[in-house]
């Protein structure tokens, strides 16, 4: 993917536009393609790429997770 790409697909997610991507936005997305995910699953999957801890992904770190 080039930046382009990958600056689009963050800002897809990002539905509330704060260049964040929280638990409740990852779930709707997710839902939206069809998977099924619990709570746990989501929150494991911002623990994976949260390299400052803040309970959320900024863009530098879904960046580095593409």
């Amino acid at each position: 993917f080039n930046d382009e790409e990958i600056r689009a697909a963050f800002e897809f997610i990002d539905l509330d536009n704060n260049d964040y991507v929280g638990a409740a936005e990852i779930r709707h997305v997710l839902i939206c393609m069809g998977e099924l995910v619990t709570d746990e699953e989501v929150d494991m999957m911002i623990t994976m790429v949260d390299s400052d801890g803040d309970g959320q992904v900024g863009y530098g770190e879904f960046y580095m997770m593409v």
